[in-house]
C-alpha cells in the first residue's frame, strides 16, 4: 500500500463520511494560528474542527488519525439532530484532569477516536498512530467509567 498525502486522505474521509458540505482544510503554521486564535485553553492540540466556519485544522500534515478525528467531528455537526451530537461555541475550557477526563469520556470524543482508529486500520500502514488510536479509545472508555465519580467532586 503507498503511502496517501494527506489531501487524498481528506478527500477519501470526506467520501467515506458522505459529508455534504466538505469542511475547508487548513494545514500547518496556518491551522496552529487558526486553532490558537479560536481556543480556550492551554490543552496543546494536534487539530481541531470549527463547526460555525466548518473547518478542519491539522497542524501536523503526517497526522492522519487527527485528520479522520477531526473530520468525523464535521460529520457528527451535519448528523447532530438525527443522532444526538450537541455543539456549543461556548464550552468550558479543560483546565484540570477533571475536566479533561469528561471531555474524553464524552459521545463525541469516543466516536472520532474510534472513527480514527478504524479509518487508520483499514486505510493507511501508520502503526504508530494506529496504537496511539488504540490508547486514545481505551482512554476514552476508561474515563467514561471515572466520569460519573469525577462529576460528584467538588474541585
Amino acid at each position: 500500500m503507498k503511502p496517501l498525502k494527506l489531501n487524498k486522505h481528506y478527500t477519501r474521509i470526506a467520501k467515506k463520511l458522505k459529508l455534504k458540505a466538505k469542511p475547508r482544510l487548513l494545514l500547518g503554521d496556518e491551522a496552529s494560528s487558526y486553532i490558537k486564535k479560536h481556543k480556550k485553553d492551554e490543552k496543546p492540540q494536534n487539530g481541531g474542527y470549527l463547526f460555525w466556519t466548518n473547518t478542519v485544522a491539522i497542524i501536523n500534515k503526517k497526522r492522519i488519525g487527527t485528520l479522520a478525528h477531526e473530520m468525523r467531528h464535521a460529520y457528527q455537526y451535519e448528523h447532530r439532530m438525527r443522532k444526538g451530537y450537541e455543539f456549543s461555541r461556548d464550552t468550558k475550557a479543560i483546565n484540570n484532569r477533571c475536566d479533561e477526563i469528561i471531555y474524553l469520556a464524552s459521545r463525541k470524543e469516543r466516536d472520532a477516536n474510534w472513527y480514527a482508529l478504524r479509518y487508520l486500520i483499514f486505510n493507511t500502514l501508520a502503526y504508530k498512530q494506529i496504537i496511539e488510536y488504540i490508547y486514545k479509545v481505551l482512554e476514552g472508555y476508561i474515563c467514561l467509567l471515572l466520569a460519573p465519580f469525577i462529576k460528584k467532586i467538588k474541585y
